[in-house]
């Protein structure tokens, strides 16, 4: 499909679209950074086939079973069968390799699977683009390996694989020890912009007319105002200003006047507000803190902030990228709690650490803490560690120097000191255990 004929693309994405599909085109790898509910997924989906001989595959990571190298490798080739022609010769052969995946197999069989359904299709298609939505977790929690396969299956199929991640932050920011694969998006890398007051207007229009609200020019001024050009905190100011209408029976400068009053207590509001929040790096918290307070932030800091378009320049120094998230930075501080506390998102596989994320764990540090966190304020000898963490057939093979080294890798993770260990306690000649108070 040519980029004239594009439709039904996300509104005021279009140039971001056409940029993915023109790497793909080129065979270019490329990456995608934005902020929750920027429009990353919008823009994967638009992209669609770059060109005749190429098969695009939009692969959702958050439809993984399972948060493993197997779990990856199936939901990739599960949506690759999505996307095949269903008169494709290739279908038969990655079908046969995804029950491969499905079923009871060892991990090399997996990977011969995982190899033999791509090489099928690029040997059908010409070429395979794998748009990988919602990439942040999976890049966490892997085993290096993984990445580095990936990299080296590129290096091998060459302008014949390309891959387009998108992602909450730059790759590299989100894991320090995969820098082969990071190197294919050295130079490709795009950040999601805020929405202009016109394609905001778009946008609201469409929300609009979804929640059946009337909506007036000051009422797209003021909902840019508030929310500048963020899509999910513009259609949260759109459904405050329909509710207004449906609950009160007020429009015009009444509804304006009562939704800024109340604007910083909507549940769908803060609901997005939080959404961003919970996802930034500590430094990025930390950064828009010291924003509102009045301080500049660190010059790396005020660059990548500038860069994901959470902060703007203003006549007096920076902001932080609009009033309502400004409010939710200020009363997020207020709320930060006084004592120490470790919470493991077992739902999300998110650790936090006085109400802050902590650096992204590898999937055998993750393993570690969730069953620590499962066993909570329990002693877990070395035995249970190996069994649960590594799998009963390393029994034999992990000594106690690597559980040590693994638990002194998460320590410095979770412990504000990791020499005098808060959370993560050796019971001497026993095991560990967890405490998160």
């Amino acid at each position: 499909m040519p980029l004239t004929q594009l439709t039904a693309l996300p509104v005021g994405r279009a140039a971001d679209v056409a940029a993915v599909r023109r790497a793909v085109q080129r065979g270019d790898h490329y990456a995608i950074v934005g902020v929750n509910n920027m429009g990353k997924t919008a823009v994967l989906r638009a992209v669609g086939d770059a060109e005749p001989g190429c098969l695009a595959v939009y692969v959702d990571c958050n439809q993984v079973l399972e948060w493993t190298e197997l779990g990856f490798y199936e939901v990739i080739i599960r949506a690759a069968l999505d996307s095949l022609p269903s008169d494709s010769p290739a279908r038969s052969e990655v079908a046969g390799c995804h029950r491969t995946l499905v079923a009871p197999t060892t991990m090399i069989e997996d990977a011969y699977a995982f190899v033999a359904a791509l090489a099928a299709i690029i040997r059908v298609s010409g070429r395979l683009a794998l748009l990988l939505d919602e990439f942040d977790t999976l890049l966490r929690r892997l085993d290096a390996r993984v990445f580095l396969n990936l990299r080296g299956l590129a290096d091998q199929y060459g302008l014949a694989l390309t891959y387009v991640t998108a992602t909450t932050h730059r790759p590299s920011v989100i894991r320090a020890d995969v820098e082969p694969f990071y190197e294919l998006f050295a130079y490709t890398t795009r950040y999601l912009s805020l929405l202009s007051s016109d394609e905001a207007r778009a946008q609201m229009a469409g929300y609009a007319e979804e929640r059946g609200v009337s909506l007036d020019d000051d009422d797209y001024s003021f909902a840019y105002g508030q929310m500048n050009g963020h899509p999910g905190l513009l259609r949260a100011m759109v459904y405050l200003l329909g509710e207004l209408a449906d609950e009160r029976g007020v429009t015009g400068e009444e509804r304006r006047r009562l939704a800024s009053a109340a604007v910083n207590a909507v549940p769908n509001v803060q609901t997005e507000c939080a959404g961003i929040w919970n996802e930034l790096l500590d430094s990025e918290r930390e950064a828009l803190a010291a924003i509102v307070a009045g301080q500049p932030p660190t010059e790396p800091a005020r660059a990548y902030l500038l860069a994901k378009h959470l902060a703007r320049e203003g006549e007096r120094g920076l902001l932080v990228f609009a009033p309502v998230f400004t409010a939710f930075v200020v009363r997020e501080r207020r709320l930060e709690p006084q004592g120490e506390s470790l919470r493991v998102d077992t739902e999300r596989g998110d650790v936090f650490v006085n109400g802050r994320p902590i650096p992204p764990l590898t999937d055998l540090e993750y393993r570690l803490l969730a069953l620590l966190n499962d066993r909570r304020g329990q002693i877990v000898d070395k035995y249970q560690i190996v069994e649960k963490v590594w799998g009963e057939a390393y029994i034999d093979q992990v000594d106690d120097d690597r559980i040590e080294r693994l638990v002194a890798r998460v320590r410095e993770k979770v412990e504000p000191d990791p020499r005098q260990p808060r959370f993560l306690t050796t019971v001497r000649g026993r095991g560990y255990r967890l405490k998160t108070e």
